[in-house]
């Protein structure tokens, strides 16, 4: 049951809002008119609680969602504002007042969006590692293929030529040419299928609330790299299928 403080309700200064967690750490079957004891005050404070919050992540999706409790409090460490507009101009507007009403004390401010953006910082710059270091492998894979593809066209110059004299077509010579390295390309992609679910799922496990590793990822992987494979292939493949016969055949 979702319930939340009441202006209308004076003593809610003494009540408290716990989570769905704090429910099952105390044991609670019904929590609402429950009391808990808080011993944050110079004495023990009877809190009384009126409402039950779903679990929501406070913290970094590294941790369980803890027990939370939730009260209202006259005196607070921190003011959180919510803007619209430029926010140098609401900093200096908010600076200004604060320096007014508390004289001495220093204007310290950090934004929600940055506080989160710290949490997952290392797993961004992963991100970054793994996306440039991916690219240059992808890169330097398609040259590798581009020039495997170049040498076999060039050693079957005079297969091509007779090929086409006898009336193959070019898609046809092209599908020839290309089957040879999706073979290859097909038998490279399942040991990097399963390397890549062993390293996906080693880097979940730090992670309590993650994603599933789906097989339809991994077949969308394969079909990507099959995909960049025959253009990568086909460039040359169709240079080649488009040569004269009479030329191919008198190629040494």
């Amino acid at each position: 049951m979702d319930v939340f403080f009441s202006r209308e309700f004076a003593t809610d200064s003494m009540a408290a809002v716990i989570n769905e967690a704090a429910v099952k750490e105390y044991g609670f079957e019904n929590a609402v008119g429950e009391e808990l004891l808080d011993f944050n005050s110079e004495t023990p404070e009877t809190l009384h609680i009126v409402g039950v919050v779903k679990d929501f992540n406070f913290e970094t999706l590294h941790s369980k969602v803890r027990p939370l409790v939730i009260r209202l409090e006259d005196i607070s460490r921190n003011l959180l504002i919510r803007y619209e507009g430029d926010p140098k101009q609401v900093i200096s507007t908010i600076e200004t007042q604060w320096k007014a009403l508390a004289t001495g004390e220093p204007f310290e401010y950090t934004f929600l969006d940055q506080n989160f953006d710290l949490m997952f910082r290392s797993e961004m710059h992963l991100r970054d590692i793994f996306v440039v270091f991916s690219s240059l492998a992808i890169f330097i894979a398609c040259l590798g293929l581009f020039a495997l593809t170049a040498f076999t066209t060039e050693q079957r110059t005079k297969e091509i030529g007779v090929r086409k004299a006898m009336g193959a077509s070019v898609f046809g010579l092209t599908l020839l040419l290309s089957k040879e390295f999706t073979r290859l390309v097909l038998i490279a992609i399942v040991p990097a299928m399963v390397a890549g679910w062993y390293v996906a799922n080693w880097w979940l496990k730090d992670f309590v609330y993650r994603t599933e590793l789906s097989p339809l990822i991994f077949i969308g992987c394969a079909l990507v790299a099959i995909v960049i494979a025959w253009i990568t292939v086909s460039f040359q493949s169709i240079k080649a299928a488009k040569i004269n016969p009479v030329n191919s055949l008198r190629y040494e």
